[in-house]
């Protein structure tokens, strides 16, 4: 079973970086519509509209019994990203002080659409800093009760930038020794490492620009309509969550703008156009 479970590595990537996405936009419709304390609530329709919108896009090309697998690895690594998240403290300065300040502000119902400072006493970073990292926090550590488990973003974008890079690798690469080494050197790199059981999230933006150009890449490589749709929703979700992490995550944007004109200057139109609708997404 296990062996069924670990052969659906190669949808991880696109499943881990969904379903993230879906509990951020879900949990912000819940903020627009003024809907607070309802986070448990907010978990269980990101979960559903996860795992329904995976078998939209699958159900055509994969067995049920493989949609399902590629789902349950998909949970078994967010539960087990919780699990470590929870088991070591965040011992840097600023996660300790204007990150998990904002996280708490959220979870006891600071709604940033319609009051932009919550009170005299708040962080300068609380009220300008981009909310993506916060509000997924603010919904784990709510439900679980601890606000260590709301960095797990960290370890779940890892995982997804390894398996992302990992398939990536081994298209040119047919020793599986080599692309695994390859795909670590990307990924583990000290400086994702040092950051990746803090709030911070540099190392998170590390993460984002690396899958954003594979997603390019692949985009552009890709032969048939279902794999160039998942790279430009991909594409798509990245290029929003890294915007919304920090303001330096329009580097996501240079990259994609940079692949544009080169697609333009090529008379790609067909992938201009896509590539355009994707990224302004």
């Amino acid at each position: 079973m296990l062996n069924k479970l670990f052969k659906t590595w190669p949808q991880q990537t696109f499943l881990l970086i969904s379903f993230v996405f879906i509990l951020y936009i879900v949990k912000c419709i819940f903020l627009v519509l003024k809907i607070g304390g309802f986070n448990s609530g907010v978990l269980v329709l990101a979960v559903v509209l996860h795992i329904l919108f995976y078998y939209a896009l699958h159900k055509l090309k994969s067995k049920p019994q493989d949609i399902l697998n590629s789902v349950v690895f998909c949970y078994l690594l967010i539960i087990a990203s919780l699990l470590v998240s929870s088991l070591i403290y965040d011992s840097f300065f600023d996660g300790n002080a204007y990150h998990q300040e904002a996280v708490v502000r959220l979870r006891d119902g600071w709604n940033p659409y319609y009051k932009a400072v919550p009170d005299a006493s708040a962080h300068n970073h609380v009220v300008n800093f981009p909310k993506f990292t916060w509000v997924y926090a603010s919904v784990i550590s709510d439900i679980f009760g601890n606000i260590e488990l709301g960095k797990s973003y960290n370890i779940i974008f890892l995982l997804a930038a390894f398996f992302y890079t990992l398939a990536f690798t081994q298209k040119f690469q047919s020793n599986k020794l080599v692309s695994l080494g390859l795909a670590l050197l990307f990924v583990l790199n000290p400086f994702t490492l040092a950051l990746l059981f803090s709030y911070y999230v540099d190392g998170l933006i590390a993460l984002l620009v690396l899958i954003s150009l594979l997603a390019l890449i692949n985009f552009e490589q890709s032969t048939d309509n279902s794999g160039r749709i998942e790279n430009l929703l991909l594409l798509t979700a990245v290029s929003i969550l890294a915007i919304n992490a920090k303001f330096n995550g329009f580097a996501c944007g240079i990259i994609l703008v940079a692949y544009i004109l080169k697609a333009l200057c090529q008379k790609q139109y067909q992938n201009t156009f896509w590539l355009t609708a994707g990224g302004g997404g």
